[in-house]
């Protein structure tokens, strides 16, 4: 009778041949956080940064005994990379979230992509008072005569030419 493997987190078991090849795929081709059970795909390691500690330890030990010394050294070089990303990336706001759920809000957060952003939307939607270069966002519509609030320059919005009570 061949030998069984149980999984950490749940109730699937499988044979050790398959257990070999499972993990040794998934170490030596995907992310460690992916190393979950192959039916069931539990646990969910994105929740809880201490309860993925605690699997990664469980799991550490299950794979000394099934896979070759090789791969079982390539996972616990992933998994010091894994500590060292996350702890590079902890920060207050990073508790109770995944880090990728962080990085993304950091991303969105972040003032040099805002400046970024605004400065494509002027491009795309805004004018540029011709006198002190001041920019402005204009909203569609409405009268073409713009007042620069920056310099008090006269001006028309659309061609930028100087603004002169009473010509056309």
């Amino acid at each position: 009778m061949r030998k069984m493997v149980s999984m950490l987190y749940c109730t699937h078991r499988c044979c050790m041949d398959c257990a070999k090849t499972y993990f040794t795929y998934q170490i030596k081709t995907k992310n460690i956080r992916e190393l979950r059970c192959p039916f069931c795909n539990e646990p969910n390691l994105d929740t809880v940064e201490e309860s993925a500690t605690e699997y990664f330890n469980h799991l550490d030990i299950l794979l000394k005994s099934i896979v070759d010394a090789d791969t079982h050294e390539l996972f616990q070089r992933k998994l010091r990379d894994l500590s060292l990303m996350s702890v590079t990336l902890w920060e207050e706001q990073h508790e109770g979230i995944s880090c990728d759920a962080f990085a993304k809000w950091k991303h969105e957060n972040d003032p040099e992509a805002q400046a970024q952003g605004v400065a494509k939307h002027l491009a795309e939607n805004g004018i540029t008072c011709p006198k002190c270069r001041f920019q402005y966002s204009l909203a569609k519509g409405g009268c073409m005569h713009f007042t620069c609030s920056e310099c008090k320059y006269e001006f028309c919005s659309g061609c930028g030419q100087p603004f002169r009570q009473g010509a056309r």
